[in-house]
């Protein structure tokens, strides 16, 4: 299963889905950093406005093979997104994208 985690580094998990600058996509024995297209909408038009990226994600995600997201935080409009996906969602504390992966905390 491939699985998506927002990062503006590559390393470290961002604070805030819709702002982080990449997603790191891993599974099946690859790894990959995305731009994150709802990035331009969210920074543009503010938070609770920038719902027009929501879509592109999603697309993104579908394209990419990811059915899972972790992340620190995800607002409820890109929630739902996801979710109408069947894209499952874990919240987590860790922040470290390395620890996540390799289950080591």
């Amino acid at each position: 299963m491939k699985v998506a985690i927002p990062t503006d580094d590559g390393k470290r998990v961002s604070e805030h889905f819709g702002r982080a600058r990449y997603f790191y996509i891993y599974g099946d024995g690859a790894v990959k950093l995305v731009e994150n297209p709802h990035r331009e909408h969210a920074g543009r038009m503010g938070h609770g406005r920038g719902h027009h990226g929501h879509h592109e994600v999603v697309e993104l995600f579908k394209k990419e093979g990811v059915r899972k997201v972790l992340t620190f935080h995800v607002g409820e409009g890109m929630r739902r997104n996801l979710e109408d996906a069947g894209i499952e969602i874990e919240m987590v504390k860790e922040r470290d994208i390395e620890k996540l992966v390799h289950g080591s905390s």
